[in-house]
């Protein structure tokens, strides 16, 4: 609210207009007068105007427009010129409250350094004048009155000119004080209304009704306390009461000429002097003071007050009575905490997913005695009860936020919390890569003497801010690197390119993507011209499908079927496996068997080197293999050894073929078996039970497994 404000439009450097306002008002007519002066500024020794025709100016206040032509647009340096002043007479609404707006504009018609300005306007702003005062607010000389004593009404009026009725309701009376009243009344409180309660005391309700001349402005009530006269007993208007807040202590003598001493006491706190009232007095309005007795009760939220009225006839000590309330410490006392949160591992001052970690300190403290007794802080799933650490890294993006929550003695807590925002982040993907040979266009061709290579990659931007390269590089194998391509510029890069690619070499391709934090890698090669069959200048080795490296006697390119079935020709790796199985002969082997793609692929395992001393009678008993779904192993599904007899190797072998089907699907790697069913991870359970009459124990003689694949 406001009698004053300001406009301005600083319509171009060193150039402005404002309107001022102010405001009166008239509290009997419930009105205000704005005044409003319209001003031309220059800011500045060298913005001035030269122009001497008249300048139309418009102010509208409250929806009233005022035009005046009065001033030139003359202007010189740093001169303020009023242009026009309106006023306007606001009626209030009932209440004395408004809210009016203002604008204005001016028909400059100047040109300034080479821009035409024709009308410059400020545009429309609301003010909210002060409430001007209307009904009139009754107080009292007292808030607790005997009956038959006198007390004022205080009608606090706003105007001179109003005038009042005052009446009452208590209990079941009710009737007019007075009319006409201005400010204030004197009301004995009549004795026969101790007959309109049946306690002590009663809220008696005062009603006053604000005229100006013959029209009422408004009605408001207050209350204020009868109270009868009555034995010296005290009593307190709570029995329950914050700390902080006021209760009142009520003595009410059966004669006018006692006095009282009230006290009172609390934990840890002896009978205290709180006031001495004297003699006629019925009541004292205590502050529970907080700061003294919360300390008290740290670990608690309420404790119990005892309060004396001793009563005096002069200095004499008649007796002392008590009564008792609870204090209890406000719902607001509670313990104090702030956050304060410093990046760990930022980039550009971003933090980032999988990376960043926030390191986290509380500043903490009870209230009012009190000592903190616990913290629970979550971030980022994760939750904390010290004071001070340093989360792990950020696993979740976009807004994480950090709750604190602190539990005092008292069992009073306080909970905030504040956010941090985590930049999404992945690792690059290099995520396709392909290379065939070609001829120079790009056409592919088997026996080219290019290659088209293409690559795509994703790189996370980190708004924008992450480092980023990718690039397509070739090399014949084991030879020197050369770009082919690179992109520097955009994180979702795609590259292509068509390079001379040797004939007679075989060539490695790579897609490298990188960021600040790392880089990802896809690789593929191309093989050399295809040619059906090529023997190498060596004499010694000779390809097909492909041109001679002497790699070998013999390197192939392309499927080989062999007997209507397609052979594994990946020997590169031959997975060739050895352990000692265990302990005893009793027990279970697990082997996680890796298998090839869109081949047969078959392993041998092979138990041997089993040691007899002579005399024993060694055997197996059964071997079965199994894998996660059901396969068959030469044909059955359990596989039986008979009994070895001794021999004078003191040595047997057992052989278990296991064949499977391998291939992709949508990319994942899974093993097809017997019935159609297919399995990912597909593990071999070998479950081997061996006993010896002489030897029940068998960990000295452990037969070694091999296993080994062969297709």
């Amino acid at each position: 609210m406001a009698l004053s404000g300001t406009l301005t439009n600083v319509f171009r450097t060193g150039y402005g207009i404002q309107i001022e306002w102010s405001a009166t008002q008239n509290i009997t007519n419930n009105t205000s007068t704005v005044t409003a002066n319209f001003y031309l500024i220059s800011y500045g020794s060298s913005y001035t105007i030269s122009s001497s025709a008249l300048k139309t100016v418009r102010i509208t206040i409250d929806g009233t427009t005022f035009t005046s032509a009065n001033y030139s647009g003359s202007l010189s340096g740093n001169q303020k010129k009023l242009m026009a002043t309106a006023s306007k007479t606001i009626n209030h609404n009932a209440d004395g409250t408004k809210t009016f707006s203002i604008s204005g504009n001016i028909d400059l018609k100047v040109t300034l350094s080479g821009v035409y300005w024709g009308t410059v306007s400020i545009g429309s702003q609301n003010f909210t004048l002060d409430t001007i005062p209307r009904a009139s607010t009754p107080t009292f000389s007292a808030s607790s009155t005997t009956m038959g004593n006198a007390v004022t009404i205080n009608t606090n009026r706003a105007s001179t000119s109003f005038t009042h009725t005052i009446s009452y309701s208590f209990g079941t009376a009710s009737g007019t004080i007075a009319t006409g009243v201005g400010a204030s009344y004197a009301w004995t409180v009549p004795l026969s209304l101790v007959s309109a309660i049946s306690g002590s005391s009663g809220t008696c309700t005062i009603t006053l009704k604000t005229y100006s001349g013959a029209t009422l402005v408004g009605t408001k009530t207050a209350t204020m306390t009868l109270v009868k006269p009555a034995v010296t007993t005290p009593t307190v208007n709570y029995s329950a009461r914050e700390m902080g807040q006021i209760i009142r202590v009520t003595t009410n003598p059966s004669n006018s000429a006692l006095s009282h001493k009230i006290y009172y006491a609390f934990t840890g706190i002896s009978k205290t002097l709180l006031n001495t009232t004297a003699s006629g007095n019925t009541y004292y309005d205590w502050t529970i003071p907080l700061a003294t007795l919360a300390p008290k009760i740290p670990n608690n939220t309420s404790g119990t007050v005892t309060v004396y009225a001793d009563t005096y006839y002069g200095s004499t000590l008649i007796g002392s009575k008590t009564v008792t309330f609870t204090a209890t410490v406000p719902s607001s006392v509670v313990p104090t905490v702030s956050i304060s949160k410093t990046g760990v591992s930022l980039y550009n001052g971003y933090y980032v997913q999988n990376k960043s970690k926030v390191s986290v300190t509380l500043s903490d403290s009870g209230s009012y005695g009190s000592t903190i007794s616990s913290r629970k802080t979550t971030i980022n799933g994760a939750t904390y009860t010290t004071a001070s650490f340093t989360t792990g890294v950020l696993t979740g993006a976009g807004t994480n936020t950090i709750t604190t929550t602190v539990t005092d003695s008292r069992g009073r807590t306080k909970t905030t919390s504040t956010t941090i925002t985590v930049t999404a982040y992945a690792n690059p993907q290099a995520t396709s890569l392909t290379a065939i040979r070609s001829n120079s266009d790009g056409t592919a061709n088997p026996q080219g003497a290019y290659m088209k290579l293409t690559g795509s990659a994703v790189i996370s931007s980190i708004n924008n801010t992450n480092t980023k390269s990718t690039y397509i590089r070739y090399r014949p194998t084991g030879g020197s690197w050369t770009t082919a391509a690179s992109d520097a510029v955009n994180y979702t890069p795609s590259l292509s390119a068509v390079v001379p690619a040797d004939v007679n070499s075989t060539f490695e391709v790579e897609l490298v993507a990188a960021d600040y934090y790392s880089s990802a890698t896809r690789a593929t090669t191309v093989s050399t011209a295809f040619v059906l069959m090529d023997f190498h200048s060596s004499g010694m080795s000779m390809a097909i499908g492909k041109v001679a490296e002497g790699k070998g006697v013999l390197d192939i390119n392309g499927d080989v079927w062999f007997g209507g079935n397609q052979m594994n020709t990946d020997l590169v790796h031959p997975l060739e496996l050895d352990w000692y199985s265990m302990e005893s002969l009793n027990g279970e082997i697990r082997i996680t068997l890796p298998f090839k793609a869109d081949t047969k692929n078959i392993y041998l395992v092979n138990f041997g080197a089993i040691p007899n001393p002579a005399g024993s009678s060694l055997y197996w008993n059964t071997v079965t293999g199994v894998l996660s779904v059901p396969v068959t192993y030469n044909g059955s599904a359990v596989v039986s050894r008979p009994k070895f007899t001794t021999l004078a190797s003191h040595n047997s072998t057992m052989t278990l073929t296991v064949t499977a089907l391998a291939r992709k699907t949508d990319g994942t790697l899974v093993t097809e078996v017997a019935g159609g069913n297919e399995a990912i991870n597909s593990t071999l359970v070998l479950s081997i039970t061996g006993f010896g009459s002489n030897y029940p124990t068998l960990a000295a003689r452990l037969p070694r497994l091999k296993l080994k694949r062969i297709l």
